[in-house]
């Protein structure tokens, strides 16, 4: 942009739209807007670039998502997935047909209320098998995508989104550990049927512990694809429930 308007200006024969500098003056600055442009190119390209290259293994993902549950799309039934992986979990929705238990993002698009979409967030980390004392450690040490997010909103968690914003204190995160443990603890088939799954996608180079969600779905052996292994999942009787817990 900044070159187009110089070269008009100079080169224009309108002696109203010509400039009162030297025109070298004005290519400097032209020459200036340009580097600086291009150099905050190159800068947002090369730290978004990890984001991107995840956001691309998970395309394999979505696309053989959208082949399985074609039929079922076409009816007007809409299944339901887990993704372990958050980032995936975040960007499903806009390629593939099923909705997803839970994403961080939740929380600002879908039009859930506050109370939905952290029982959601605890049924992910309750069916990924991740504990309580897993969770505290994620909170206070790890620098992983979505949790705080899930836990205190956008708004505790990303500096600038509220002029009244406080840090996340020590006491809060462990009252929003022990808030996750005692629903963990209750774990009822009343909450497991407010959303069934038909699928579960986790990454392939990560360890997961589905104790917990095969206590409630029967579980394929899984489909690669790609980097990650898609498996399908079916709600149990409550019958069968029982024996196995």
């Amino acid at each position: 942009i900044a070159v187009v308007i110089a070269a008009t200006l100079i080169l224009t024969g309108d002696r109203a739209l010509q400039l009162r500098m030297p025109k070298r003056a004005l290519l400097w600055i032209t020459l200036l807007a340009f580097e600086w442009g291009g150099f905050e190119t190159v800068v947002a390209t090369r730290g978004s670039m990890p984001f991107d290259h995840e956001i691309d293994d998970g395309r394999a993902v979505a696309k053989r998502l959208a082949n399985v549950d074609a039929g079922n799309s076409a009816m007007g039934e809409r299944a339901t997935l887990l993704s372990t992986d958050l980032l995936l979990a975040d960007s499903l929705p806009t390629s593939a047909p099923q909705a997803v238990l839970w994403a961080p993002h939740m929380l600002v698009f879908s039009g859930a209320s506050a109370g939905e979409t952290k029982e959601r967030f605890y049924q992910y980390l309750y069916y990924s098998g991740i504990t309580p004392e897993q969770l505290r450690a994620i909170l206070r040490n790890e620098a992983r995508y979505g949790f705080a997010v899930g836990m205190f909103g956008f708004e505790r968690t990303i500096p600038g989104l509220s002029h009244t914003a406080k840090p996340i204190t020590r006491e809060e995160f462990d009252a929003e550990v022990k808030k996750y443990e005692d629903y963990a603890s209750s774990f009822s088939s009343e909450q497991a049927g407010k959303v069934r799954l038909s699928y579960v996608v986790a990454p392939l180079d990560e360890s997961h512990d589905f104790t917990k969600l095969d206590q409630w779905y029967e579980r394929d052996g899984g489909e690669r694809v790609g980097k990650f292994v898609l498996y399908r999942v079916r709600f149990r009787d409550q019958e069968a429930t029982s024996r196995i817990r």
